[in-house]
């Protein structure tokens, strides 16, 4: 009986131990199916083959996850190694077999990946972030975002950006977690868990997320995340450099969140211990961001003065009506780097909103000087100059702006009208043509053709 006992029981630990090595093979095999596929995609081989690889790789994990017995010790591997192949593959079949299996304890952190690429691919936003949030991929996701922006793809960008922001406060969030609980502990472990993962790379990587939702046109979603990053830059300071831009990109992302000025408010008196004047909620309001902004302005100028932070600061006090101290920012900022267009073209614009054209014609006159290779200078100042000059005076000035390769319509819509106002028509409805080549369906190009095919009574 113990013979026959002991019999069963070795039989059990081999075929046990047989299944243990067939799913090593197999998922071995899947693996080096998908790496092969790896390989090709670098070699620039065919979709085809690609993909053959890919389903071959995850038809062999999808077979041997179907078999008992079913454990997650068993099947985390499978399904890692099909969530490898189906993140260069993705479905929404593919999706939904990850899911299953996240569902029911199957994906360990890697899995959890896997399971975030592909709903992210399959535009399954929810579970994406969901699944992103159980990992911390937030650096990867903030280098897609900024290369979808770097592409103008700004909806996929700000998607990328809101994935990144979930997982990085998710992975922050743990962090935090795990050193309150050494703190408590006593533990040996942090000081070497905060030097492997400095809490300053997470301030930087707000700050990017932030900055990169402000340049994709969502300022909104943008402060609150740099408000964070600027918190946590108190305690865990990313260096002065990055607290200088952050300071200066929280700047110009409340500027372009506050509203409209509201009508100036009455002085009353009011008891002892309340403000000279009683504004109301909204006026308050308004006056409190403007104060954050200046003073965000100020802290930024304070740390460092180049001609680029004194640019970026006009820029934001022009925004909110500081002129004066903008226009002296401007200034300085030509002091510091004759050289740099932006604040030529900064400066100048601000003359014009001002109606001061000439000042504006010679401020761009003299950044021409200083970068003649600049096209946006020369046709701000060729712009400028058919405003305040003669036509036979500003020709030349349009004609030379038209020969770079600028695709500003105003430009050509200027140099065409320069043409008709000298009887040239024939080089007019040329200039008009060859802007609309440059910049196809712009208005004005389009209204000043089709005012040419109108008869004159």
């Amino acid at each position: 009986m113990k013979r026959w006992l002991l019999a069963g029981v070795t039989g059990l630990l081999l075929v046990a131990a047989s299944v243990g090595l067939w799913d090593v093979w197999v998922v071995n095999m899947a693996g080096t199916s998908v790496n092969r596929a790896i390989v090709a995609t670098a070699d620039a081989k065919t979709e085809a083959e690609i993909q053959s690889l890919l389903d071959q790789a995850m038809a062999l994990m999808t077979s041997l996850a179907s078999r008992p017995p079913h454990s997650a010790a068993r099947e985390i591997p499978i399904w890692r190694t099909y969530g490898a192949a189906a993140s260069m593959s993705p479905t929404d079949y593919a999706f939904a077999l990850l899911l299953t299996s996240r569902m029911a304890g199957r994906l360990d952190r890697t899995g959890e990946l896997w399971l975030a690429e592909v709903a992210a691919a399959t535009q399954h936003w929810d579970e994406a972030e969901d699944a992103y949030r159980r990992v911390d991929a937030s650096n990867v996701l903030i280098h897609r975002a900024e290369e979808a922006l770097q592409a103008g793809d700004e909806d996929l960008a700000v998607r990328q950006f809101q994935l990144a922001k979930a997982s990085l406060e998710a992975a922050i969030e743990r962090e935090d977690a795990e050193l309150l609980l050494v703190d408590q502990t006593d533990g040996p472990s942090s000081a070497m868990g905060r030097f492997m993962r400095p809490p300053s790379e997470r301030v930087t990587a707000l700050f990017r997320i932030g900055r990169g939702l402000l340049q994709a046109g969502q300022p909104f979603q943008a402060v609150p995340v740099l408000k964070e990053a600027r918190r946590r830059a108190q305690t865990d300071s990313p260096g002065a450099g990055v607290e200088q831009s952050l300071a200066l990109t929280l700047a110009l992302a409340l500027a372009r969140t506050l509203p409209d000025p509201p009508a100036a408010s009455q002085p009353v008196y009011s008891s002892y211990y309340s403000s000279y004047y009683a504004l109301d909620p909204e006026t308050a309001a308004w006056l409190d961001s403007v104060i954050s902004i200046r003073t965000l302005i100020y802290q930024a100028l304070a740390s460092d003065h180049t001609a680029a932070v004194c640019l970026q600061a006009a820029r934001v006090l022009v925004m909110i009506g500081d002129d004066q101290q903008a226009r002296a920012l401007f200034e300085e900022s030509i002091a510091l780097d004759p050289r740099l267009p932006e604040t030529y073209l900064g400066l100048g614009g601000w003359y014009e909103s001002k109606g001061m054209i000439i000042s504006a014609r010679e401020l761009y006159k003299t950044g021409l000087a200083e970068s003649p290779a600049d096209p946006r200078l020369a046709v701000a100042l060729a712009l400028a100059a058919y405003k305040t000059l003669p036509a036979e005076n500003a020709l030349p000035l349009l004609e030379e702006a038209a020969r770079s390769e600028t695709q500003d319509p105003y430009l050509f819509a200027n140099l065409g009208d320069c043409y008709l106002d000298l009887d040239r028509d024939g080089e007019a409805r040329a200039a008009y043509e060859e802007g609309l080549k440059r910049s196809p369906e712009a208005e004005p190009l389009v209204e000043r053709l089709r005012l040419l095919e109108v008869p004159v009574p």
